[in-house]
């Protein structure tokens, strides 16, 4: 048994001497672990950003014969500016990251590259060259959304996203969390491309950022939209969607007689609701995650490992023809 006094002694000489304890990918690299390091965004495994796509990761990890390591330690005091030493001890083959952040784990990724370490992104393709990433086709959601409207007759639409920067939540891992996340800016991107081809037919779409930074919707959200002549609108997610319906009803605001609303993800509650919806498989990106690794460790670029899952609308009851003025 190492006496305390000794010990603090050795890790106050490993913090002046930058010492860590593990051995580099070179020396380590002939060692096979038969195991996928799986990077949540939450520390407690309890979203469904987690849940769902660690449904989709298991048994494609079983089918290839791989164990799972979820990675959820904090870094040692000592290794405080060392943040990529746990992804290199080599505990396993490689890792997955549940990341929709963008610009997460820039760091920490760019020397998994340098390492040759497998590597796979879910939900974000903001990452270092040498990284796989899958990711929900947004182009698609945005398109099938906007077609929807268009075919009802709405000729003007609006876009609600999310916040420009959001609060801190500490339930996420130490470097997970951006300002934003990576497939609100997609689709925002998107939304702006589509307004720009239907200007030319004399179909108004705008974009409303209508949040605060917990994602929590203005009051006069749809005073706002009303007020621009909106009469439908595609929401970032199904939050923000089922949202705005409340809000909207709480003004005596009619969904969809005046407001035709669609939401993305699908949510438990959005079946409830009879929220429209564009829903793509959470599952899907775990299992595709896990085929993309698979390809990167057998040599394939990590360009031509990458993935799009593709989505479809859910047609429920919070869409109809707009009210004729």
């Amino acid at each position: 048994m190492v006496h305390a006094e000794t010990r603090e002694r050795v890790i106050a000489a490993m913090k002046e001497l930058d010492y860590v304890p593990v051995r580099n990918s070179s020396q380590n690299r002939h060692i096979e672990t038969h195991a996928i390091g799986l990077v949540p965004y939450y520390v407690y495994g309890k979203h469904d950003l987690d849940v769902i796509t660690y449904q989709g990761v298991v048994p494609a990890a079983y089918r290839h014969g791989y164990d799972l390591l979820v990675m959820l330690r904090d870094e040692a005091a000592w290794m405080a500016n060392r943040r990529e030493v746990r992804f290199l001890d080599r505990r396993s083959d490689g890792f997955i990251f549940v990341s929709p952040g963008a610009g997460e784990w820039r760091d920490t990724l760019s020397k998994l590259v340098d390492n040759a370490i497998a590597t796979v992104v879910c939900y974000s393709r903001d990452v270092p060259d040498g990284i796989a990433w899958v990711d929900p086709d947004n182009d698609a959601i945005v398109q099938l959304a906007v077609d929807r409207l268009l075919a009802q007759g709405h000729r003007n639409i609006g876009y609600l996203t999310g916040p420009t920067t959001v609060t801190s939540d500490h339930a996420r891992l130490v470097l997970s969390g951006g300002d934003r996340t990576y497939d609100d800016i997609a689709r925002t991107k998107a939304f702006a491309q589509i307004a720009e081809r239907l200007a030319s037919d004399g179909i108004v779409a705008s974009i409303f950022r209508c949040t605060d930074p917990g994602w929590r919707l203005k009051p006069d959200v749809v005073r706002d939209l009303q007020g621009s002549g909106v009469t439908g609108v595609l929401c970032v997610n199904d939050l923000i969607a089922l949202g705005l319906m409340q809000i909207a009803r709480q003004a005596g605001v009619s969904v969809p007689r005046d407001l035709s609303i669609i939401g993305v993800d699908n949510a438990s509650q959005s079946e409830v609701l009879g929220l429209t919806t564009v829903q793509f498989g959470y599952d899907e990106v775990g299992r595709l995650a896990v085929e993309a690794w698979i390809q990167l460790r057998n040599g394939l670029p990590a360009k031509d490992a990458c993935r799009v899952v593709p989505a479809m609308l859910i047609e429920r009851t919070t869409v109809q023809e707009p009210l004729k003025s």
